[in-house]
This record gives structure tokens, sequence and C-alpha cells, in this order.
């Protein structure tokens, strides 16, 4: 699935979806992620099932 950023306010902040944290990130991903959050200054990652271990 290809991740689709969406900005969540003018200022700052976005929404990055189509990531599975759960499963490695290739260097593809890893440098729209970056792009993103250096654009963005705030970065969410809905609906990622992440615990304490």
């Amino acid at each position: 699935m290809a991740i689709t950023i969406t900005r969540l306010d003018p200022s700052f902040a976005a929404e990055a979806r189509g990531v599975d944290l759960q499963n490695p990130i290739s260097a593809s991903d890893q440098a729209i992620l970056q792009a993103a959050f250096d654009e963005h200054g705030v970065l969410l990652l809905p609906g990622q099932d992440i615990d304490d271990d």
C-alpha cells in the first residue's frame, strides 16, 4: 500500500496512512516519512498496534 500524507492543520501536523510499523519499513518509505515530518513537524500514524514490548 502506498503511503499517503494528509495535512491536518495549515501551520503544522499531518497524518500518514499506508504504514504498518509492525513490519520493516523500506528506505524509500523512511524517506517519505522523514520528509513529511520535516515539512509538518508533527506526524500522526493512526491504526498502529504498538505496545510496551
